[in-house]
C-alpha cells in the first residue's frame, strides 16, 4: 500500500493493516446493540418529557410544520426557519410530519442520534489509540469501548438529549464525528477509490455538521492538527511544504464567520451584546472560570450539582472576583502543557487541545449566554479519553481499571436517570432551577408561568413577586403580576404593575392591550382607547387588540347615543 515517506512510525503500521484495524462490523453491531438498548433504559423516563424553554423554536416555528414531503416543503423548513441550521430544521420538519406535536417522537430520534454518536466515537478514539502508538495499542478496543461508554452515560449529556432542541448540538456531533472518522479511513485507504469516496463522504458530512449548528466550523482545524500529529509525526518540514493547507483552513475560518454573521462579524458579535447584562471583556473574563467549572462538572456529575440554568457570577475584572486572575492562569499553564506533552504523550496533548479548542466559539467572544452544560457534548468526549488513559495508568492490572471504570460507568448511569426524572414536566425541571438558582430571574418567572398554567395562582404571583424583587426591570413579571390581580379585580395594583412595565418596555403591544382591558373594566373608556390603538399601531396583526378596539369604539359610540350626542 502507498502512503506518504513523511508518515509517522506510528501511524505507518496502521496505514499497512489498513482501515481493517479500525473498523470491524462485528465490533460495531454489538456495541450498537448493547449501546442501544442500554441508552434507551437510561433515556426511557423522558419519552414523555414536555417541550422546554427554547423548544419554543420548534413549536412556535410555522415553516417546519408540514404537510408533505414535497421538496418545497422541505426546502421551505429547512431555509426559512428562524436559525439558520438548515440540517437540523429539517429533522424537526420530518419529526412534526410524522408525529406533529406528540413528543415521544422527538425523544426517540435524539436518543438514537446520541447512541450512533457514541460509535462513532468508539471506532474514532479506537483509530486515535493506534495512531498514537505507545503500550495504550495493546487496550486499544478497552480503551475505545469505556472512553465511548463513559461518555455516552455521563450525566451531563443529558441536556443535549432529552431538551429536544438540543438536539442542533447532539446532530451537529454526530456528522462532525462521521466526518473526523472518514478522513481517517480515508488516510488509512491510500490513494485507491475507496479513499477518495470516504473523502467525499468526509466533505458531505462536514456540510449536514454546519448545517446543524455552527460549533462545527472547528472541524477543518481539528483534522489538520489530527493529521500533524498522528500522520505526520508532528515534522515542521511537512507544515513548510504544505503551507496552502494552513492558508486555506484559515480562509475556510474567515468564510464561515462572514457566512454566519451575514459579512459582518465585528458589527454582529458587538450587537450580541445588546441585551446583556454583561461586556464583551466581562465575558471573555468569565469564561476562564466556566472552563474550569466544566472540569469540575465533568469529573463530578451528580445531579444535586446539574442545573438547566445556573447563575454564574460574571467577572469584571481580573481580580473581581479573584478566581478570575487564577483561573486564567491555570488555564494558559494548561495550554502549555499540552504543547510540552505533544512530543511524548501526543494522544494526551490532543485530547487537551480537543477540550479547549472546542470551547472557543461558544465560550469566547460571542455573546451568548454565559454557561450551559449542553456545551460540553463535543469538548468532553476525549476529556473521556483522558480520564481513561490516566485511570489505566494508575491501576495499571487491566481487571483493576476496567473493573473501576465499570463501577464509574454504573454511577454515572444511576446519575443521568436520576438527573432525567428532572424533566418530567415543567414544574419540576423549573422547580429544581429555582432550588439551585435561588436569586435568578429567570428560573422564578418560568416557575410562576407554569404554576400559573397549572392554576396554582397564588405560587406563582409569590414567584413573579420573586423576579422583579431579584431585578427591578424584569417587564414580563410586572405584566404577568399584573394579569393575576386584573383576573382578581384588584385593577389599581394590576395598573401600577402594568404601569412599571409600559415604563420598561414603552413599544410592548401586548402591554397596551393589557392596560387597555384593566381601563376598560374601571370604565375609564377614553384612556382605554389610547392604549388599544397604540397596540393596533405598534402590532397591525395584533387580531386581540384590533377587536377589543373595535368593541370599544362600539361601546363609546352607544354611550354617547345614550346622552344624545353623535360622535
Amino acid at each position: 500500500m502507498n502512503y506518504p515517506d513523511n508518515t509517522g512510525d506510528s501511524a505507518r503500521a496502521v496505514i499497512t493493516a489498513g482501515p481493517a484495524a479500525v473498523i470491524s462490523w462485528r465490533e460495531a453491531g454489538l456495541v450498537l446493540l448493547l449501546w442501544g438498548l442500554f441508552v434507551a433504559l437510561l433515556y426511557a423516563n423522558t419519552l414523555h418529557s414536555p417541550f422546554i424553554f427554547d423548544d419554543s423554536r420548534i413549536y412556535n416555528n410555522p415553516h417546519i410544520q408540514i404537510t408533505d414531503l414535497s421538496p418545497a416543503a422541505l426546502i421551505k423548513a429547512a431555509v426559512q426557519s428562524e436559525q439558520v441550521r438548515p440540517v437540523s430544521n429539517l429533522s424537526f420538519a420530518l419529526n412534526y410530519y410524522f408525529h406533529q406535536f406528540r413528543v415521544t417522537g422527538y425523544h426517540v430520534v435524539n436518543i438514537v442520534i446520541h447512541t450512533m454518536t457514541g460509535l462513532l466515537l468508539f471506532f474514532l478514539v479506537k483509530a486515535t489509540v493506534l495512531l498514537a502508538g505507545g503500550k495504550a495499542r495493546e487496550d486499544s478496543f478497552l480503551i475505545a469501548f469505556f472512553s465511548a461508554l463513559l461518555w455516552l452515560v455521563h450525566p451531563l449529556q443529558t441536556q443535549s438529549i432529552t431538551y429536544i432542541v438540543q438536539r442542533m448540538n447532539s446532530m451537529a456531533a454526530m456528522f462532525y464525528l462521521l466526518a473526523f472518522l472518514c478522513y481517517i479511513l480515508a488516510r488509512l485507504s491510500g490513494k485507491g477509490r475507496r479513499a477518495w469516496l470516504l473523502f467525499g463522504v468526509c466533505l458531505f458530512a462536514s456540510l449536514l455538521a454546519l448545517g446543524s449548528k455552527e460549533i462545527a466550523a472547528t472541524l477543518p482545524p481539528f483534522i489538520l492538527l489530527y493529521e500533524w500529529f498522528f500522520f505526520q509525526d508532528m515534522r515542521k518540514a511537512w507544515l513548510q511544504e504544505h503551507v496552502i493547507i494552513l492558508l486555506a483552513t484559515a480562509a475556510f475560518l474567515v468564510a464561515a464567520a462572514l457566512v454566519f454573521t451575514a459579512g459582518h462579524p465585528v458589527q454582529e458579535i458587538l450587537a450580541s451584546y445588546s441585551a446583556r447584562s454583561f461586556t464583551l471583556a466581562d465575558r471573555l473574563l468569565t469564561e476562564t472560570r466556566v472552563v474550569f467549572f466544566y472540569l469540575g462538572l465533568l469529573l463530578i456529575p451528580h445531579p444535586a450539582r446539574l442545573n438547566l440554568d445556573h447563575d454564574f457570577v460574571v467577572s469584571s475584572s481580573l481580580v473581581e472576583p479573584p478566581t478570575t486572575c487564577i483561573s486564567l492562569l491555570l488555564l494558559v499553564a494548561l495550554f502549555l502543557a499540552a504543547c510540552r506533552l505533544a512530543g511524548k504523550e501526543r494522544l494526551l496533548a490532543f485530547g487537551i487541545f480537543w477540550f479547549l479548542g472546542q470551547l472557543v466559539i461558544e465560550s469566547s467572544f460571542i455573546g451568548l449566554e454565559i454557561i450551559f452544560e449542553h456545551r460540553l457534548y463535543l469538548p468532553s468526549m476525549f476529556a473521556a479519553v483522558l480520564f481513561v488513559i490516566v485511570i489505566r495508568r494508575l491501576a495499571g492490572r487491566a481487571w483493576l481499571w476496567t473493573g473501576l471504570l465499570s463501577i464509574l460507568v454504573l454511577i454515572f448511569s444511576l446519575w443521568t436517570y436520576e438527573r432525567n426524572r428532572v424533566w418530567a414536566d415543567e414544574i419540576t425541571l423549573w422547580s429544581d432551577c429555582v432550588l439551585k438558582s435561588p436569586q435568578k430571574a429567570r428560573p422564578h418567572n418560568n416557575l410562576g408561568y407554569h404554576l400559573k398554567q397549572n392554576g396554582r395562582i397564588d405560587e406563582a404571583l409569590l414567584h413573579f413577586r420573586a423576579v422583579v424583587r431579584i431585578d427591578p426591570d424584569f417587564t414580563e413579571a410586572y405584566n404577568n403580576i399584573g394579569n393575576i390581580l386584573a383576573a382578581r379585580g384588584q385593577l389599581d395594583e394590576a395598573l401600577q404593575n402594568y404601569y412599571k412595565a409600559i415604563s420598561l418596555a414603552p413599544n410592548n403591544p401586548v402591554l397596551h392591550n393589557n392596560i387597555g382591558n384593566a381601563l376598560v373594566e374601571k370604565w375609564r373608556l377614553k384612556d382605554a382607547l389610547l392604549h388599544y390603538s397604540e397596540a393596533v399601531r405598534l402590532k397591525p396583526d395584533f387580531t386581540e387588540a384590533r377587536l377589543n378596539l373595535e368593541s370599544l369604539r362600539r361601546m363609546i359610540r352607544a354611550q354617547e347615543l345614550r346622552k344624545g350626542t353623535r360622535p
